[in-house]
């Protein structure tokens, strides 16, 4: 595997060095300061792409694995990783090459790489079906066996077994062409001691008028203007994900179908066009009547998180993570612990018609089709979901994602604490979540995620002057031309 010079350059053998030290590395590969984060609300960090080397002790050397993980905001997670990648190669001889990216740069080297074929053995996807997208191509190496043993524990979370499974338009066929490591569910977080302050109630109702405007009652009725919030930190635009699976969730509530019966974009339906359009009128109703502050349509996927944790706005509608409560539970502990609460989403829709929420990759993993070390890339992936090393990534990811573990869910503290507000609650969401219609369907993956056909709908008539009519007619032109380009 060739490795640019600066990556080379940064190279480290971490084996020898204690845990302050490999921490400070982590630190650093993720273009932060150990505790730099504790400094202010979210903020757009850039992984400076850094590569470490496990060595192994034995002088028997395995082929080496070549790791390209995308990691987020927490050095944690990045320990834990290197300290389950050292103590595989202890275990077994095999080298492990472990280089960090944002999701981004991933993203684009992903891509490239597989026209060259310089490839990794194994990366992953925190949440934009890059694997779903690299699987269509004939990218990926099939993980039917590494799947099947996870399932024989009986310790795996059924729908996280459905995640695993791609379709491959090279090959005409499905199969597991990755692994699930976390789920990622969509999460309201709001500011309680403001809500019930401003509308008298102890939690938002649970009807779909009810719950949307009790939040607006509490901007009317002086949050606004007593503290400057806004009742929603909605995302109507984000260069990455948030803005995409905030629109899907509320095009879920309308009771939209973005697939048909046999699994292809539904560009031809007149009813998803107009529950499409439906959710459009709502957002743009929303942001004019001044509900939903102005940087809504030109943010980054931090931006929701910001206007949050600086007070700016009473609730987060659809974050794809629990990165908010995070936060809050590192930074700000007496508001996580007093006054940051989930907000379940409305039980019926705007018509009051009953629906599902969907669960996407938080992480997932897999293993490309021409990596160097398939078997070894495998072997890796199962020792890393052994409950004790799984748990240990898990916690260093701050809970930010939901487990695919069953034994996780009943055993880590978070989930066993009756005093918090957010991650106990947050169990429930795989009670009933399906999964994402981007995770079934590729050509849905590339527009949404590559694209951003959905959210670019609204965009276009707050930021462009065009007619919803005219901005919804263009996404569905698209949705059909990118559906026929694949053949469906």
């Amino acid at each position: 595997m060739s490795e640019s010079k600066s990556e080379s350059k940064s190279r480290r053998q971490f084996l020898k060095y204690g845990a302050a030290v490999v921490v400070a590395a982590a630190a650093g590969a993720a273009g932060y300061g150990l505790y730099q984060s504790s400094q202010g609300p979210s903020a757009p960090m850039t992984v400076v792409p850094t590569t470490y080397t496990t060595t192994a002790a034995s002088s028997v050397i395995s082929k080496p694995i070549e790791i390209w993980w995308v990691t987020e905001f927490f050095p944690e997670e990045q320990l834990a990783f290197l300290e389950i990648a050292n103590s595989y190669t202890a275990m077994t001889g095999t080298p492990v090459h472990v280089t960090f990216y944002d999701f981004k740069a991933a993203e684009a080297k992903l891509l490239t790489a597989v026209k060259t074929g310089e490839v990794p053995d194994i990366s992953n996807d925190i949440g934009i079906a890059i694997g779903n997208r690299l699987g269509a191509q004939g990218g990926l190496a099939d993980v039917s066996d590494v799947i099947a043993d996870l399932k024989k524990t009986g310790d795996f979370v059924p729908v996280a077994e459905e995640m695993a499974s791609v379709y491959n338009a090279v090959a005409n066929s499905r199969s597991h062409y990755q692994v699930p490591q976390a789920l990622q569910p969509f999460v309201n977080v709001y500011w309680h001691d403001v809500f019930k302050k401003y509308t008298g109630m102890d939690a938002p109702p649970t009807d779909w008028d009810g719950w949307w405007g009790a939040f607006k009652q509490a901007q009317d009725k002086g949050a606004m203007k007593d503290l400057g919030m806004y009742a929603f930190a909605y995302s109507i635009f984000s260069p990455g994900g948030d803005s995409e699976d905030a629109f899907s969730t509320l095009m879920y509530a309308h009771g939209a179908n973005p697939l048909t019966a046999d699994g292809k974009v539904n560009y031809s339906d007149p009813a998803f066009k107009k529950a499409v359009g439906d959710v459009v009128h709502f957002i743009v109703d929303l942001y004019q009547k001044g509900y939903i502050p102005t940087g809504s349509t030109a943010g980054d996927d931090s931006w929701n998180n910001v206007v949050v944790e600086s007070k700016k706005g009473i609730m987060c509608y659809a974050n794809g993570s629990l990165s908010i409560p995070a936060w809050f539970r590192v930074h700000d502990p007496d508001n996580y612990k007093n006054n940051i609460y989930w907000a379940p989403f409305p039980a019926t829709g705007p018509s009051g018609n009953t629906y599902k929420e969907s669960v996407i990759g938080g992480t997932v993993s897999f293993i490309m089709k021409d990596g160097k070390n398939i078997e070894g890339a495998k072997d890796f992936i199962r020792y890393f979901m052994k409950p004790e090393n799984y748990n240990k990534w898990f916690v260093g990811y701050q809970y930010r994602y939901l487990p695919v573990l069953k034994s996780s869910l009943d055993t880590l503290p978070m989930y066993t604490d009756p005093n918090d507000h957010i991650v106990p609650k947050s169990k429930s969401y795989l009670d009933t979540a399906t999964v994402d219609y981007r995770y079934v369907n590729n050509t849905w993956s590339n527009a949404s995620y590559g694209e951003h056909v959905l959210s670019n709908i609204a965009t276009s008539v707050l930021t462009k002057n065009m007619s919803e009519a005219d901005a919804l007619n263009a996404a569905f032109a698209r949705l059909e031309e990118l559906s026929k380009q694949a053949g469906e």
